[in-house]
């Protein structure tokens, strides 16, 4: 793969902002574009605060949205790397890391702790298999949607030819794909290139004219960086 122009981080915020700052330190040109904003749910806890054994945390974004009071020092399993790393930073004494992948989270979680009540702290619309990857964790396994993404705008007045745009979540992929749609340079998005955290991702945007697509290795962020190293490596400083 040739070098690319910019890369724009489409990513919610404020890991968009952080991507960026990691993609720069690097030696890119990255951008933030954020396609989601996320806002909190207001909804209350799904059971007593003392009833809580562990907790399960698919996504870091989940942690601003933690009331003071939320106990920190029950076990913690995060999703992977980052995740883990934030909760450490948001007060978590007891923070595991899952593996990389919720499939990995689920089977490390269950073969260490086959009871209790454990709460998953998430989003509103979790990844597709979320739910059948943490199934059988705990005694009790509550899920509270402690945030929910909508819709942000996206200035597609900032694409260039060359390109490189990171997508993050199919609902995300499904926007990108409007503005494509609404921006009417096909000539140019042939030109650009993606780099999608999964294949499920990928898949919303396979029609959409890209000239180049890619997949992560695996859905995380560390990944993601090791792969836009291999495709686009950076010149030595």
């Amino acid at each position: 793969m040739s070098p690319v122009s910019k890369i724009i981080v489409t990513r919610t915020q404020p890991g968009a902002d952080a991507l960026v700052l990691r993609l720069r330190d690097l030696g890119y040109d990255a951008v933030a574009a954020p396609l989601l904003k996320a806002e909190a749910t207001g909804t209350p806890y799904p059971c007593s605060l003392e009833a809580i054994d562990g907790v399960i945390l698919t996504s870091a974004q989940a942690l601003h949205y933690l009331p003071p009071d939320f106990p920190r020092d029950r076990p913690l399993y995060a999703v992977g790397y980052a995740s883990a790393d934030a909760a450490r930073k948001a007060g978590f004494t007891n923070v595991h890391d899952g593996g990389g992948t919720v499939a990995l989270l689920g089977r490390h979680v269950r073969s260490e702790n086959s009871s209790g009540t454990w709460l998953h702290i998430g989003t509103t619309e979790p990844a597709e298999g979320t739910h059948q990857s943490l199934a059988g964790i705990g005694t009790t396994l509550l899920h509270w949607p402690v945030y929910r993404t909508i819709q942000n705008s996206f200035d597609t007045g900032i694409l260039r030819e060359d390109d490189l745009i990171t997508v993050h979540s199919a609902k995300a992929a499904g926007f990108l794909r409007q503005a494509v749609q609404s921006y009417g340079r096909p000539e140019t998005i042939s030109k650009m290139s993606l780099l999608c955290l999964s294949e499920a991702v990928l898949e919303c945007l396979r029609i959409s004219g890209f000239g180049h697509t890619y997949i992560s290795d695996t859905p995380d962020e560390n990944a993601l960086i090791n792969t836009l190293a291999v495709l686009c490596p950076v010149p030595p400083r």
